[in-house]
């Protein structure tokens, strides 16, 4: 049970930063404590979203006195503290210093480095943008289906050139091997050992990002080719059985894990993520065929 009161989450769920909140409600069993409203990315540039939260971003959690608080990671870190486990349940902060600073430095890295654009300004993206973020190709597409990418665009003004895409690819690559290599210390199933924390809560909606998104845009033929560990960890965390079943209907709700997963995939294999990884994927072909007849070559496919 919670210490608080009921709170009010805003969620968006194309967004892996929010589903680490919603996978730590699923995992506490704490998803009906809360209301929930989602919001598009557009709708969080929109006057009315800004001026009840100017930093536009998601998620945030309204407690029920008012204050507003913002960051996943503090959202998360704040919940998690503030229940109270009962009989059977551990506590997701490991209790060992040095366990808990390799949760702390994988949180960090994944934060700083992959999925946060450190910047709030229109334009500005993350390292994991270069997997969907729309290319500038996106603002002169014709009139149908893809005139939403570029209503899209108008408000959240974020388009990625190949250039920078490219080495936000790289970067994620190196800071997949940089992960796996903490991760490894701790011999798991999780990421921290035996434990399952606040790092895998934060690292695997991320990582369904990864799993989904590298093979279909980029055609990776292994998304952990550089981390083992981490692919081990992924189709762990992706195969626990049921949660719960329900006494009345004899029925078991899927995992908190694989519910995020499928959540995320669904989100991204539809609509305007779909058209715009689909504009990434003509804008990669179009320079491959450029780049025959010039000197320029960029690497899409790691190994």
């Amino acid at each position: 049970m919670l210490m608080t009161h009921l709170g009010v989450f805003v969620d968006r769920l194309s967004s892996n930063n929010a589903a680490r909140v919603r996978l730590w409600m699923y995992v506490r069993g704490q998803e009906e404590n809360f209301k929930i409203i989602r919001v598009t990315h557009a709708q969080q540039r929109e006057d009315n979203f800004l001026s009840r939260f100017p930093l536009g971003k998601i998620p945030l959690l309204e407690l029920p006195d008012g204050e507003i608080v913002v960051e996943s990671q503090v959202i998360l870190s704040f919940l998690e503290e503030s229940h109270r486990c009962t009989v059977g349940e551990t506590s997701l902060i490991p209790d060992s210093p040095r366990v808990r600073m390799r949760m702390n430095l994988m949180i960090k890295i994944h934060d700083q480095y992959l999925s946060s654009p450190s910047c709030t300004q229109v334009g500005f993206t993350h390292t994991q943008g270069c997997m969907y973020v729309p290319p500038p190709a996106c603002v002169s597409v014709e009139a149908g289906s893809e005139a939403e990418s570029v209503k899209s665009m108008a408000k959240t003004g974020r388009v990625m050139g190949l250039e920078e895409r490219a080495l936000k690819l790289k970067d994620l690559d190196l800071q997949l091997s940089v992960l796996d290599e903490i991760a490894s210390r701790g011999e798991g199933p999780y990421l921290c050992g035996e434990q399952l924390s606040l790092a895998d809560l934060t690292l695997f909606p991320t990582f369904c990002y990864i799993n989904f998104l590298l093979p279909r845009v980029f055609d990776w033929p292994d998304p952990f080719y550089r981390s083992p560990f981490l692919g081990r960890w992924f189709r762990f965390l992706s195969s626990l059985g049921p949660q719960s079943e329900t006494e009345s209907e004899g029925k078991s709700s899927p995992s908190p894990f694989l519910r995020v997963r499928e959540e995320l995939e669904t989100e991204l294999g539809k609509g305007q993520k779909k058209r715009d990884c689909d504009m990434i994927r003509a804008a990669l072909s179009r320079q491959k065929h450029e780049s025959g007849q010039t000197e320029q070559t960029l690497k899409w496919v790691y190994p």
